[in-house]
């Protein structure tokens, strides 16, 4: 099936679906305060850069969505299983907002991050190359 099959609402709902499960992946995760906000309003701004960028390089609005869609989540599934080495590292670090340099990452998150990084940008590309040449 491709994207261009699908029509623009399924879309929308594919990204206020992601916007939410995004929203309640990252913020029982952060510490209350300015880094639940950050959190909160990242999702919302990333998306809305994203659809910006897209319509300057010439791609209409209607092309961006599926991509939006496909990275909404990117964040999500590049650290399950590790909710708990992330919890405790921004609890460790709320004071001050900044991990210190020689922050030990566990092997298998970064793995998983890198590998979810490029399957979720390779599929955000293909979506939005294929809706943009639907249209």
């Amino acid at each position: 099936m491709r994207a261009a099959h699908l029509p623009i609402g399924v879309w929308w709902a594919a990204v206020a679906v992601g916007v939410v499960v995004d929203l309640a992946f990252w913020l029982p995760l952060w510490p209350p305060g300015k880094a639940r906000l950050k959190a909160g309003v990242s999702a919302v701004t990333g998306l809305a850069s994203l659809v910006a960028v897209g319509v300057v390089g010439g791609y209409p609005v209607q092309a961006m969505v599926p991509g939006c869609a496909a990275l909404l989540l990117l964040g999500p599934l590049s650290v399950v299983g590790h909710r708990a080495v992330i919890k405790r590292s921004a609890l460790e670090h709320a004071g001050s907002g900044r991990a210190p340099a020689a922050t030990k990452v566990p092997a298998a998150l970064m793995a998983q991050m890198a590998v979810v990084l490029l399957a979720a940008v390779g599929v955000a590309m293909w979506l939005i190359e294929d809706a943009a040449n639907s249209v």
